[in-house]
């Protein structure tokens, strides 16, 4: 019998309905009237109740169905105690952003604003904000979806001050905009669900270890980011993925890359390693495969879907993780812990970003980047959508 951890299914974790997708396709229109924000009537924290009302661009959403509709008179938030006001410069698209839309979940109230991450520079600060001034170059990951205000499909969104991280000045706008979910969710499947060390938690450097980590969709940003995580605290590790991204994927840390068209082979490969553990960042099907690969008593953790065990039992001992990615906003201390570690990384150059697509056409852009995702034409890159200026409000480049 499967073992798993019973948690709250977070965004990344949402598991989608069998029913056909919604009529509505993703596309991008304007519009020229003033739309005010709706709260959602379970959750206080989408309301804005206190608004500088300075119209702005946004891309909304008036319809569960779609489409994305381009406004350039949204009202901008006022940051509260503990948050930032970030001026986005680039935004990072995610499958999430379509697949809320196309199968009709995770919107919560209209109108919507999706998007999970951004970089761009602080435009004000709360009170009692330490760590941040006007002018900072940052990125902010955001996995408080029900709070439209910290969404990044909008000209300026909020972060809490523990959410967000410093980027080096040789770090240019468009990779940084690549590395904040997959991070908080590599270093969340990694450091919480499996309980591996942490970067740095222990004094001196890692020793080498003859432990194997299993990743299965490799070039996934997601994967990406944990290759690097699980190779800075000396893990071994396999990863599968398209064999053209061999090569690739190795310039990160891996140290076996098999080939995701052949599953079968790949599974009876990884049974003669004795891997006990796995994460998988594709779906059902996959993290099937992963699972028959674990020598008993392994642990799987699961970003998109648990596996269904449709061809086979799940092996004796097998423990089902999943990856609670809104700890990294409930909980204050942790989600600033990951993002002092990922300015470190960055900061030490121990951490590299994905290679990026980038779409220069501002929030116009956002539809023909998702439909790339939606289409699968992405392998190994993150899409990129260049939405604002780059320099401070005084002028000066920062």
């Amino acid at each position: 019998m499967t073992a798993a951890i019973q948690v709250e299914v977070p965004y990344l974790h949402e598991a989608f309905p069998t029913a056909e997708p919604a009529s509505g396709h993703i596309s991008s229109s304007s519009s020229s009237s003033t739309s005010s924000p709706t709260a959602s009537p379970t959750s206080s924290t989408s309301s804005i109740t206190d608004l500088a009302f300075i119209p702005t661009k946004a891309l909304l959403l008036h319809s569960r169905s779609g489409p994305y509709e381009l406004t350039d008179s949204w009202p901008r938030s006022t940051p509260n105690h503990g948050e930032v006001l970030i001026r986005n410069v680039c935004i990072g698209l995610n499958p999430i952003d379509w697949k809320s839309v196309h199968y009709g979940f995770g919107i919560h109230h209209l109108p919507w604003v999706s998007g999970r991450e951004s970089s761009g520079i602080v435009e004000a600060v709360g009170p009692g904000v330490n760590r941040f001034k006007t002018g900072d170059r940052v990125l902010a990951p955001s996995t408080n979806y029900r709070d439209n205000r910290t969404s990044s499909f909008q000209e300026f969104s909020i972060a809490l001050e523990a959410n967000t991280a410093h980027i080096p000045e040789w770090l240019t706008w468009e990779d940084a905009a690549s590395i904040g979910v997959a991070f908080v969710a590599a270093s969340e499947a990694l450091f919480n669900s499996l309980g591996l060390p942490r970067p740095y938690s222990q004094p001196g450097p890692p020793s080498a270890s003859e432990d194997w980590l299993l990743i299965w969709g490799g070039a996934s940003i997601t994967g990406i980011m944990a290759i690097q995580l699980a190779k800075i605290i000396g893990l071994n590790v396999a990863t599968v993925s398209s064999l053209h991204n061999t090569d690739y994927l190795r310039s990160y840390g891996a140290d076996i890359v098999l080939d995701r068209h052949n599953p079968e082979e790949v599974v009876k490969a990884l049974q003669s390693m004795d891997i006990s553990m796995a994460l998988d960042c594709v779906g059902a099907q996959t993290a099937e495969f992963a699972a028959r690969a674990l020598a008993e008593n392994g642990r799987l953790v699961c970003l998109v879907q648990r596996p269904k065990f449709l061809s086979s039992p799940p092996k004796k001992g097998l423990e089902v993780l999943d990856v609670l990615i809104k700890r990294f906003h409930e909980d204050v201390q942790y989600g600033q812990e990951l993002m002092e570690l990922v300015e470190r990384l960055l900061s030490e150059r121990q951490l590299r970003t994905s290679r990026v697509k980038v779409l220069a056409g501002g929030f116009e852009d956002v539809e023909t980047g998702l439909e790339k995702l939606r289409k699968n034409e992405i392998s190994g890159e993150k899409v990129i959508v260049h939405v604002g200026k780059s320099v401070a409000n005084n002028g000066g480049r920062v």
